[in-house]
């Protein structure tokens, strides 16, 4: 079958422009689907770099009136405070920690001691804040606000986070050395009034302790000092009890005078007795076993041995005296032959005319006394002879001492 020529030619036309048609199609969808595609595609993460300028904003979260605001409290900071804050927003870290990102930052962005840098991850929900501790900002108030910012991105809001830190810092009160001065030496006061009222404490507690046991080392001397003394108090009730028929005896037996210093000794050792024992109620009463205490510890102790010091005073009285009464006795006995003996040497010693009667009287008083049966009455007359005759017997016997010779050979 065969075609006309005019025909072909028409069709050939008509193809060529629905070719050119579908080609230019085919282009625009291709290059509105590879548009789609990289606008879907997760932006690429971001790794520290040289922060170009006081705030960056890669995500574009800010509005006008969020930058404006930032700004200004950037001003602020530098007026007011000298320091320089830094802001920068990405999508996070390049999965680093946040501290570290925003320390390589400003490491390599040349930051210096006077420079704050804020770092917020809106896709992570992470944020980082760098201030350096010249920068003598109230570490409270800046911990207080990375928290209330912490709070924004949980919530979803990184730009409110971004103006919470900013404005923190910006409201942080800026340490005035002096105060920090201050605060140390406040600090350390503090801490020597706390050792010093732990020191009281601990002084009170070993104290009370102390005193704790000493008081029960006091009252278990007291208890065996009571337990002797028992004994002493017996043993001087049964002393002063004797002594009283030895002095009443006595009495009967010789002249009061020669018997008075026996007389006051045991009235002396009975007095300390009774005062023993008036004290010694005062300190506790009751059986040795199940004493009363009406004294403290210490006090008890020391008034007991105050009274067995008195106990033990009595007793020394008393003691000596059945020595005295024997020698009394041993003197009646001896009695005719002093009287012979002291007549003899008033015959030589040359007394003057008054001594020498007043020495024969004496004597002759004794030898009545002895005539009557009472020797003992002769001891009276005869010490007083003795007392005359003591400086004549004294210088008898320097006398009797040789001279000594100059030339001896024992010189």
């Amino acid at each position: 079958m065969s075609c006309r020529p005019g025909k072909t030619a028409a069709f050939r036309t008509r193809l060529t422009a629905w070719s050119l048609t579908a080609r230019l199609f085919a282009a625009c969808l291709f290059a509105a689907c590879l548009f789609f595609s990289l606008a879907t595609l997760p932006a690429a993460a971001a790794p520290p770099e040289n922060l170009p300028d006081e705030l960056t904003d890669r995500m574009g979260i800010l509005n006008d009136q969020g930058v404006t605001a930032i700004m200004a409290i950037q001003d602020r900071l530098v007026a007011q405070k000298g320091l320089q804050l830094f802001v920068v927003i990405v999508d996070d870290f390049d999965g680093m920690a946040a501290q570290s990102w925003i320390e390589q930052s400003a490491a390599m962005s040349g930051l210096g001691e006077q420079d704050l840098a804020v770092a917020v991850a809106t896709d992570t929900k992470e944020l980082a804040v760098l201030v350096p501790a010249s920068a003598r900002l109230d570490r409270r108030s800046v911990d207080r606000a990375e928290s209330q910012a912490r709070e924004h991105l949980a919530a979803d809001d990184p730009a409110g986070a971004v103006r919470s830190l900013a404005e923190g810092l910006d409201k942080a009160p800026q340490l005035d050395p002096s105060a920090r001065a201050g605060a140390l030496a406040s600090w350390i006061v503090g801490v020597v009034l706390l050792l010093s009222l732990l020191g009281g404490i601990w002084w009170k507690v070993t104290a009370a302790a102390r005193r704790r046991r000493r008081a029960s080392d006091d009252l278990e001397a007291a208890f065996h000092l009571a337990r002797r003394m028992g004994s002493t108090t017996v043993t001087l009730d049964d002393a002063v009890q004797a002594a009283r028929l030895e002095a009443e005896f006595a009495a009967a037996e010789f002249d009061p005078p020669l018997v008075a210093s026996i007389r006051e000794t045991v009235a002396a050792a009975s007095a300390q007795a009774v005062e023993a024992h008036r004290r010694r109620l005062a300190v506790s009463s009751g059986p040795i076993d199940n004493l009363q205490w009406h004294l403290p510890p210490a006090k008890a102790l020391a008034e007991l041995r105050e009274i067995d010091i008195l106990t033990t005073e009595a007793l020394g009285r008393l003691t000596p005296l059945p020595a005295q009464l024997g020698e009394l006795r041993r003197q009646s006995d001896l009695a005719p032959t002093r009287i012979a003996g002291l007549r003899e040497l008033a015959k030589t010693s040359g007394l003057a005319s008054a001594t020498a009667v007043q020495v024969r009287q004496l004597l002759d008083r004794a030898d009545s006394d002895l005539a009557a049966g009472r020797p003992e009455a002769a001891l009276l007359p005869l010490q007083t002879v003795v007392a005359l005759l003591r400086p004549l017997v004294s210088e008898s016997e320097n006398a009797a001492e040789p001279t000594p010779n100059p030339d001896s050979p024992d010189r």
